[in-house]
């Protein structure tokens, strides 16, 4: 009975493990032109991109749903100076493109354990990654699939945030979508961003250099999806969609196994279930190790 236990659960992370790698395609069509640079994403465009907020109803950052209970964001969104919030000071929208809690249809939900990195860097934004673990779980909003391999240079990808439109405006009202490619880490631009730095393993940058298309203030935490694929999280905007300018984004193809690990244990072990929660852990860990390894080939 406990071989048979295993084998099911073996297969249910698999199962699991499966659908944060390859994900939901984003559909080809069906945006508005929208203000500089951006436009209006639809709901079946990026259905798993959240807005965080704090308990006292103001916007703080973005973010993407990577489980039935666990949201993906910039760890510099989750501290206070240099103190991690607290959970009950967060709040997460979902299921809606409209910036609002009160939202018809919105899923609302409070946060029950904040995790960021623990090597998180605030000064290089190295390791610039956090989860959030709901109080509950999320029902009828599609999660996100993750790449297995850093994007070529040249990929077209697609930025969803509810960044605001101009340096000095508000959070935007309605989720904008910007299409931006992925540069060179050692061209000029990128070192622009990052004012001369060179940038670290795990961080790459992407933008729109013709167009001046970029992300802007309120963008931080935001999702760089590769045909509907997780390949990259906002860490540093630069420009404001300036001409030339570029955003720098953590490499969440280069932390599968971090991320993994901290939606495992994020859940609460249930009661007389310790034994097949810890097989299910060493599953998932397992299995994400191995097909990351067989995607990159």
């Amino acid at each position: 009975m406990l071989r048979c236990n295993r084998l099911l659960l073996l297969s249910a992370a698999a199962s699991f493990l499966s659908c944060l790698l390859l994900g939901t395609p984003l559909a080809a069509s069906g945006y508005e032109s929208r203000i500089v640079g951006g436009e209006n994403a639809t709901a079946t465009g990026a259905p798993y991109t959240v807005a965080i907020r704090s308990t006292a109803n103001s916007f703080l950052c973005n973010g993407i749903l990577i489980s039935n209970r666990d949201v993906l964001t910039a760890a510099q969104c989750v501290y206070n100076g240099s103190t991690v919030r607290k959970a009950s000071e967060f709040q997460v929208v979902l299921g809606t493109l409209i910036n609002s809690n009160t939202t018809t249809n919105a899923t609302v939900r409070s946060v029950w354990r904040v995790s960021p990195h623990e090597s998180f860097n605030t000064t290089t934004r190295i390791n610039d990654l956090a989860v959030l673990r709901l109080n509950e779980n999320v029902t009828s909003i599609n999660t996100v699939g993750f790449g297995a391999t850093t994007p070529a240079v040249n990929r077209s990808c697609d930025l969803f945030g509810w960044g605001a439109n101009t340096t000095t405006g508000s959070p935007a009202v309605t989720l904008q979508r910007i299409k931006l490619q992925v540069q060179t880490s050692s061209s000029a631009h990128c070192l622009r961003t990052t004012g001369g730095t060179a940038l670290a393993s795990g961080m790459f940058c992407a933008g729109d250099l013709l167009a001046g298309r970029g992300a802007c203030t309120g963008d931080l935490g935001a999702p760089l999806l590769c045909d509907g694929t997780l390949y990259g999280v906002l860490s540093l905007v630069g420009g404001c969609g300036a001409v030339n300018e570029t955003s720098v984004f953590t490499d969440t193809t280069k932390y599968i196994t971090w991320i993994i690990s901290k939606v495992q244990l994020a859940v609460t072990k249930p009661s007389g279930g310790g034994a097949a929660q810890v097989v299910l852990n060493i599953g998932v860990l397992v299995l994400s190790v191995v097909c990351s390894i067989m995607m990159a080939k």
